[in-house]
């Protein structure tokens, strides 16, 4: 009753699904984008991927900001929102989302396979987020292997900071976990991607 004061449906689920919303768009497009060029024998160049991953942030983050931002106070949703911490979460969660998708990609066959990830993940990735059903209840494995998930992780980062009001003490760990695992996946896929290209200039 705190942070649903209308007790509505839309006031529980949209603040929480909104994060894997963007988690999934982001999954979805890039990987198919990046999966589609490895299909016509694209070879990764030095300063493209930095170039592909600015490109895609700056729209992504737009996006994150009108929807945390207009959409919810559009639409009169409950919020109690950090402003200035929401301009530092939204950077590090779609890094991490981007460095998902294209490590993803990196191993797709073809751009179709992301379709495929995306129908039978995003129901899972909900419910194992801590919304619907908190983690506490959950199995020790299942509630570390839900904790160890950059969605996870998102979507209660976003709710604390839109709903709640959080400092950034409150929310510290969260974003630094997404910064790492934004690099680390980002990384991965630098590393993947180039491989492929080095690969196909040998043949």
């Amino acid at each position: 009753p705190l942070f649903n004061p209308l007790s509505g449906y839309g006031s529980y689920i949209v603040p929480a699904v909104a994060p894997l919303i963007i988690h999934q768009t982001i999954l979805l497009g890039l990987s198919m984008l990046v999966a589609g060029w490895r299909e016509t024998g694209w070879r990764l160049r030095k300063g493209e991927f930095a170039g592909m991953v600015g490109s895609v942030m700056t729209i992504c983050c737009f996006g994150c900001f009108d929807l945390f931002g207009f959409m919810f106070w559009w639409n009169d949703y409950p919020r109690a929102g950090n402003l200035s911490l929401m301009l530092i979460a939204i950077p590090l969660f779609v890094l991490a989302a981007i460095g998902l998708a294209l490590v993803l990609a990196s191993y797709l066959d073809m751009a179709e396979r992301s379709g495929h990830l995306l129908v039978f993940t995003s129901v899972p990735l909900f419910l194992l987020s801590g919304v619907a059903w908190p983690l506490q209840a959950m199995p020790a494995w299942l509630a570390g292997f839900s904790s160890s998930l950059p969605s996870t992780v998102g979507i209660n980062t976003f709710v604390r900071i839109n709903q709640m009001g959080v400092t950034g003490s409150d929310v510290v760990w969260q974003l630094v976990y997404l910064g790492l695992v934004g690099i680390g996946l980002n990384a991965w896929a630098y590393k993947r991607l180039r491989g492929a290209s080095k690969l196909q200039n040998d043949n």
